[in-house]
């Protein structure tokens, strides 16, 4: 949940959540901040697995453990829509 506390990061696991995957430009379009802190919050997401990350080439591709992000849905009561 700590790594949640920071807004963009919520967005970009919401954003993955509803999507299969983005590379660290095709997100730069959708979370508000600047490349070196999207990959920053994108490097803490990874290491407390609420994201994963394949690598293409020379291109990083991001997508949502869904698993467990339902998994720490189930703690937070349904009247919330944070995911939604």
């Amino acid at each position: 949940f700590k790594a949640l506390s920071e807004p963009n990061r919520v967005k970009i696991v919401k954003v993955l959540y509803h999507n299969k995957e983005f590379c660290v430009n095709e997100l730069l379009n959708k979370v508000d901040c600047g490349q070196s802190t999207l990959c920053f919050h994108l490097k803490t997401l990874v290491n407390v697995n609420l994201l994963r990350q394949r690598k293409d080439g020379r291109k990083t591709y991001y997508s949502c453990n869904k698993e467990l992000v339902d998994q720490l849905m189930s703690f937070i009561p349904t009247r919330c829509k944070c995911m939604g």
